[in-house]
């Protein structure tokens, strides 16, 4: 990860509540990580994948803060459809 991300990283964190994990391992892993179908509100952490997704969003426009971890979900979904 682009280390001139750390900033928004952890303010990202900060709104959201939710904690960033560089990559989310597949296999044993608690069922609340590692699960695509969970529901945003029980999300508890954001991968490098998400973080690239939210930023795409923002499509060269000035990147805001999500206000929220749910504004933070619906945005990376935007993204990666």
């Amino acid at each position: 990860m682009n280390p001139d991300y750390s900033k928004l990283i952890k303010q990202i964190e900060q709104r959201t509540g939710l904690k960033f994990q560089q990559e989310i391992e597949e296999g044993n892993l608690c069922y609340r990580n590692n699960n695509e179908d969970l529901r945003d509100d029980f999300k508890e952490v954001f991968s490098t994948e998400d973080l690239k997704a939210y930023i795409r969003y923002f499509n060269g426009k000035e990147i805001q803060l999500p206000t929220d971890n749910l504004d933070f979900w619906k945005k990376v979904k935007a993204a990666k459809n």
